[in-house]
């Protein structure tokens, strides 16, 4: 049984944030194969190592010789290295702050509402691309209806569809769609951290 040396630049938030999207990545790769993958999937958290600011400017010098002195492929651990922040200029729209109000389907009979709304939308679970159907019924003013989902709209990030009837067959249907702000003219900043995480791992 061998072993492989593993070195990953990432950016995240937080070395777990890092971590766990690595591994990710590892073991869609690669797989388990049974624990001995060479991967940084083989290891079970990490440990940050204190470093210099000189040392940020010139990383890898520092990797080969920790790595040369202490790493070995046992270790249930990987090594991860802080090289400091970075902040990137983004041209993409923050989350919805706001949402639109549209009519589907007009009102039919008086405009005399009794207060029952429903409102419906599909929102997603923990696996992506598999959405959920969301259902919620109660007794309410059109206006709160309308305020309860642009909550869930912009909670859930995506259009719910409300229903005011008066029963049994006055009714109108609207839509409340989050509505992205618009994006400063020069973008706007994110600030996140750039992380080297390294290792070695049987094979």
């Amino acid at each position: 049984m061998g072993a492989q040396n593993f070195q990953h630049t990432i950016e995240a938030d937080t070395p777990d944030e890092a971590f766990r999207a690595l591994v990710a990545d590892a073991t869609a790769e690669w797989g388990h194969q049974d624990g001995y993958s060479g991967a940084i999937n083989h290891k079970r958290s990490f440990r940050v190592l204190p470093i210099s600011d000189a040392t940020r400017k010139n990383p890898q010098p520092f990797i080969d010789r920790y790595r040369h002195e202490h790493v070995d492929k046992w270790d249930d651990w990987a090594y991860a290295i802080d090289l400091g922040a970075v902040t990137h200029v983004v041209h993409t729209p923050g989350p919805a702050t706001r949402c639109t109000t549209t009519v589907v389907e007009p009102h039919t009979g008086p405009v005399r509402w009794e207060t029952v709304y429903e409102i419906t939308g599909n929102v997603f679970a923990h696996t992506p691309g598999e959405p959920i159907q969301f259902i919620q019924e109660g007794r309410a003013t059109k206006t709160e209806a309308i305020k309860r989902a642009k909550e869930l709209a912009l909670t859930h990030q995506t259009t719910f569809r409300i229903t005011v009837a008066k029963k049994p067959v006055h009714r109108e249907t609207l839509e409340v769609t989050p509505k992205p702000p618009a994006v400063p003219k020069n973008g706007r900043r994110v600030t996140t951290h750039r992380w080297i995480f390294f290792g070695s791992a049987p094979d």
